[in-house]
């Protein structure tokens, strides 16, 4: 927990408000955060390694809640032995997207889940095609989902009534040669 106030207006951690273990599991690289619909808390959500758990944590100005709202009740898909992923927002936070690649290499089926910022719940979870993988982007105005298999970018129109087969190949993405720092 930072304090805004402390360091001269620059803030700080609080020095006993860190490190606090908030799953009795260990997670993956696959968090996200939201804006709650009130404007002022936001949701960060994280799926539950070794089950099919969604957990959504509510951080308010009193701090994180470390109760979930669990989402439960539907087919989510089994994240075990997850290695990475993404975990994304559309915008407007209506939508979820979970994509995974299991730690031994293959790659699990991305969701699409609709999202209730208002209670935190993910819902109606829609398979995307399983070679579409760890990385998705939202549009602006939230009516796509981009993401990639290989060097090959798809968009998914989240206003068409079957958003899996919406899928349209958009273009190859050019490889380029990053610096390791």
């Amino acid at each position: 927990e930072i304090d805004l106030s402390l360091d001269s207006g620059f803030g700080d951690v609080i020095s006993n408000q860190k490190n606090i273990p908030i799953m009795p599991d260990p997670f993956n690289e696959a968090v996200a955060i939201i804006e709650h619909c009130n404007g002022t808390d936001f949701w960060l959500c994280v799926p539950r390694n070794n089950t099919n758990e969604i957990h959504s944590f509510l951080i308010s100005s009193s701090g994180i809640n470390t109760i979930p709202i669990i989402s439960t009740g539907v087919s989510f898909p089994s994240y075990t032995n997850i290695a990475r992923g993404t975990v994304k927002f559309s915008p407007n936070g209506k939508w979820l997207v979970v994509t995974n690649q299991l730690s031994t290499g293959v790659v699990g089926d991305p969701y699409l889940f609709s999202f209730d910022n208002s209670t935190g719940v993910a819902s109606a979870p829609i398979a995307l095609n399983t070679n579409d993988r760890h990385s998705a982007s939202f549009s602006p105005d939230n009516s796509r989902l981009y993401m990639n298999q290989g060097n090959a970018l798809y968009q998914y129109d989240l206003c068409s009534p079957n958003i899996t087969n919406s899928r349209t190949f958009i273009g190859n993405v050019v490889n380029t040669k990053r610096p390791r720092w």
